[in-house]
């Protein structure tokens, strides 16, 4: 959640490290993992910053070039 938020937001100093992590796996260099509660939590924590239409937009896509993990695999 950290390293989405990281880049989306612009947080400095780590913004440049958060968009190498998650363009590594946009290009498949490396597999990305998330999981659902997180996707949650970005859409409640960005609703200040982005309109609906934005954060649905954002969940789409990590969800295009993540593996989402169900949170019943997180309770193991």
């Amino acid at each position: 959640t950290n390293i989405i938020l990281d880049l989306v937001q612009d947080r400095e100093p780590y913004s440049e490290n958060a968009s190498r992590i998650i363009n590594s796996c946009i290009t498949g260099e490396n597999r990305g993992y998330i999981s659902s509660h997180s996707l949650v939590d970005l859409f409640f924590i960005l609703r200040k910053d982005k309109t609906v239409e934005e954060r649905k937009a954002l969940i789409l896509n990590l969800c295009k070039f993540f593996t989402i993990i169900p949170e019943e695999f997180l309770r193991l």
